[in-house]
């Protein structure tokens, strides 16, 4: 990789934890997590490919608008996924955690299918998908604490999980 595209990918990977954290702060609007984060990804994909492929990336934003609320937890209001594994975990919130986020982290992982159709590189989609799942099913639902970033306190776990996305993401772009 030339240290240009080193430079788009660490930057990328940095403004894509920023973005999607705003998306998920308080008095902030969701369009930075479903529509600025995934536009922004896309757009870096098709300049590098010039694939019209590439748009697959865009679907990133229904995807993070499905949400991943558990029923039963003061936290969030219940997601569509939550609801379906809540009662086959038999109430269990681990392991409807773990089922709910895993399923989104494979829905993120098939809005990239395009990337290894364009670029050939099935081995480096399949370790991206396993760091994609990864941060979803490890870090997205710890508690480590909050940091302001202008007038927003942002989850430090949603920055790690959205800094993961975007690096995996830009990485099998720049490949």
């Amino acid at each position: 990789m030339k240290k240009s595209n080193s430079r788009i990918v660490v930057i990328g990977a940095v403004l894509g934890g920023i973005l999607g954290a705003m998306g998920g702060a308080e008095h902030s609007s969701k369009l930075f997590r479903r529509l600025l984060l995934p536009g922004v990804l896309t757009a870096i994909a098709y300049w590098q490919t010039e694939s019209i492929l590439t748009i697959s990336i865009m679907f990133m934003g229904i995807i993070f608008g499905i949400g991943y609320g558990i029923p039963s937890s003061d936290d969030d209001k219940p997601s569509i996924i939550g609801n379906f594994f809540y009662n086959p975990c038999h109430h269990n919130l681990f392991w409807t955690n773990i089922f709910t986020r895993g399923t989104i982290g494979l829905l993120v992982c098939a809005s990239l299918i395009s990337l290894p159709i364009i670029n050939h590189n099935w081995k480096m989609y399949l370790m991206a998908c396993g760091m994609i799942l990864w941060a979803y099913v490890r870090i997205s639902w710890e508690d480590m604490g909050v940091y302001k970033f202008f007038k927003w306190q942002l989850l430090w776990s949603e920055t790690i999980v959205y800094s993961v996305i975007a690096f995996e993401t830009l990485i099998l772009v720049m490949k």
